[in-house]
């Protein structure tokens, strides 16, 4: 191995080192330093959340929020990067919902991750099948 292409290898080792620390090091501080969380304030008091429409507009600004907190979905030097995205977003608005804790809402967001309400049967249940 010639002395620039041990170079061009080093370097590589290096930012994919980096980029593969980067994750676990932010989410240490993180964890340390709430001040370093990532937030942002989902206004609604212009909404009525305990109608359909209000909890959809409601879950649309949470939605929106939640992608802007969990930051960019893709990216060319992490592979994992949409799954680690796709967790914190699904989570963000997750934990969101609870805390305004409002039926419409919980419903319309159930039913956004397909759980069927109470009393009802997912459209893709089998009568059929007996889970004990």
């Amino acid at each position: 191995m010639n002395t620039m292409t041990y170079r061009l290898l080093s370097v590589l080792v290096l930012m994919v080192t980096m980029n593969a620390l980067a994750p676990c090091a932010a989410a240490a501080d993180a964890n340390h330093n709430p001040a370093l969380t990532p937030s942002v304030t989902v206004h609604f008091a212009d909404l009525n959340p305990a109608t359909a429409d209000g909890a959809r507009a409601l879950y649309d600004r949470i939605a929106d929020a939640a992608q802007t907190v969990c930051g960019p979905s893709f990216s060319l030097w992490d592979a994992d990067a949409h799954r680690t995205w796709k967790t914190c977003y699904r989570a963000t608005i997750a934990h969101t919902v609870r805390q305004i804790n409002r039926p419409e809402l919980t419903a319309l967001h159930q039913k956004m991750l397909g759980i069927p309400a109470p009393g009802q049967v997912a459209a893709n249940a089998r009568p059929d099948v007996c889970i004990r």
